[in-house]
């Protein structure tokens, strides 16, 4: 019988590397603590409602990164997801209560016509999805008139504002089902199947594991979260636009990456994502602060992906060959 581990050595080092980033910028980054020296401000805990999108779209995008398959349209999904969520309020005269779960069902839709082109009828998912990743931003831009919503309740709005003590709510959500996924991942039949698709797709097939079946449940998944994450993302910015989250995408597979995950698939962790998604938003917090822009910000975290992504493929080959 294997010894109960909490944490793998892989995850141990993510959340040493996390602890020293913290130190680091917290003693050379002047408000990375605190707000104008106001003590009772946390900036960090503040900053961590702009991870909360992040990190539910991270969760299936591990998933999906585990059996060597790539979703580049979560972006603009969930943008698609937010617009018709605001369309149906503002012009449709639907109320949050239908207008949200339609949201979360335009997500569904979408994430499963990702899934039915790159499973069942077997085109490459880089190609699938960076087609969608245009497509959803064109409905978004096209079902708004590219206007933005933003005649939102304020009992809407300050959904992402509320927090018990310094923690916000979304963020304890976001916790909550980082580790429900990685319980999935590490103790359920899915994440068994996820990693042999990942590591041998022909062997998985020939093992009797519905390989189409799994890779177009988790693009659905994925879907699903991106239309959850919508409302949150809609109530903390105020707005509905089109415009928004342009390279959501990005921040998602760094931090997929940056966890541990490779890239080719095969081996993955949520709960790594989870440590990723924390290092990946402190840098781009710590940045801010300084004042770097979105530009550079966008090569840096470019360069962090590529050097995670070799690293990871590394250190998989040396553990295999000894």
């Amino acid at each position: 019988m294997k010894p109960f581990r909490i944490l793998t050595a892989h995850e141990w080092g993510l959340l040493a590397v996390a602890t020293i980033l913290f130190g680091i910028c917290a003693y050379t980054v002047e408000g990375f603590l605190f707000y104008d020296g106001e003590l009772d401000t946390w900036a960090m805990w503040d900053r961590s409602r702009h991870l909360v999108e992040i990190g539910l779209i991270a969760i299936p995008m591990t998933y999906i990164i585990c059996t060597g398959g790539i979703d580049l349209s979560v972006g603009s999904l969930m943008i698609l997801s937010a617009m018709a969520m605001g369309v149906a309020f503002r012009d449709w005269g639907w109320s949050l209560w239908a207008a949200v779960p339609f949201s979360i069902l335009v997500g569904t839709v979408a994430g499963g016509f990702n899934g039915w082109l790159g499973s069942y009828l077997a085109i490459a998912p880089l190609v699938v999805t960076l087609a969608t990743r245009a497509l959803y931003r064109g409905l978004a831009l096209g079902i708004s008139q590219a206007d933005p919503v933003s005649s939102f309740p304020t009992e809407f709005v300050m959904i992402s504002e509320h927090s018990w003590g310094l923690v916000p709510y979304t963020f304890i959500l976001m916790v909550v089902l980082i580790l429900v996924g990685h319980l999935f991942f590490r103790k359920s039949w899915i994440g068994r199947y996820t990693v042999a698709i990942g590591t041998n797709e022909n062997a998985a097939d020939f093992a009797a594991i519905p390989t189409k079946a799994i890779k177009f449940g988790l693009y659905t998944f994925s879907g699903v979260m991106c239309g959850i994450a919508a409302p949150i993302y809609v109530a903390r910015f105020a707005t509905a636009n089109p415009e928004h989250a342009a390279m959501l995408e990005l921040d998602v597979i760094a931090a997929v990456v940056v966890g541990g995950t490779r890239i080719t698939g095969g081996s993955g962790s949520v709960l790594g994502t989870g440590l990723g998604l924390l290092i990946v938003g402190m840098l781009r917090f710590a940045l801010d602060l300084k004042a770097v822009s979105q530009q550079h910000q966008t090569i840096l975290m470019g360069l962090v992906v590529i050097v995670m992504a070799v690293l990871n493929e590394w250190t998989t080959r040396r553990a295999r060959t000894g």
